[in-house]
């Protein structure tokens, strides 16, 4: 298993209700020749991952070209596209479909089960404010 402490090693914490920091490391989005860098908070709850749509044009999407879709959660429902991206992050570089938020406010992203979880094997440290992780082989 490798680890991040956060936030020292990662460079960015984001407090969560009660004070915590929350684990959270550098990613990079790629599409067709284009990428940006944006830092994801590693969610355990979001079933996806979730980014602004400010970043899927920055990738070059045309989203007046995009089908819609709403997602709900614990927090709400959201509208936004899911859109295929090359994922990169913790060492490891992968094809992922994400979520694009419209509005979406926050100044980092989250890094869901539905794709993040599936290339990882994740644990938390919460004494030592430390993120475990362990990249997957691809699955037979």
């Amino acid at each position: 298993m490798r680890t991040v402490k956060y936030p020292a090693e990662s460079g960015y914490s984001v407090p969560v209700p009660g004070g915590a920091l929350a684990p959270c490391v550098l990613v990079s989005l790629g599409h067709r020749g284009r990428s940006c860098r944006t830092i994801g908070l590693v969610d355990s709850g979001a079933d996806t991952s979730f980014f602004s749509a400010d970043l899927a044009q920055a990738l070059g999407f045309d989203l007046s070209r995009e089908v819609p879709a709403e997602v709900g959660g614990v927090g709400g429902a959201v509208s936004g596209y899911r859109l295929p991206v090359v994922l990169a992050t913790c060492g490891a570089r992968f094809q992922a479909t994400v979520f694009f938020c419209k509005g979406w406010t926050l100044p980092f992203g989250l890094l869901g089960r539905g794709d993040f979880f599936r290339q990882f094997d994740v644990g938390f440290d919460e004494r030592g404010s430390t993120f475990l992780y362990r990249h997957l082989p691809p699955p037979p």
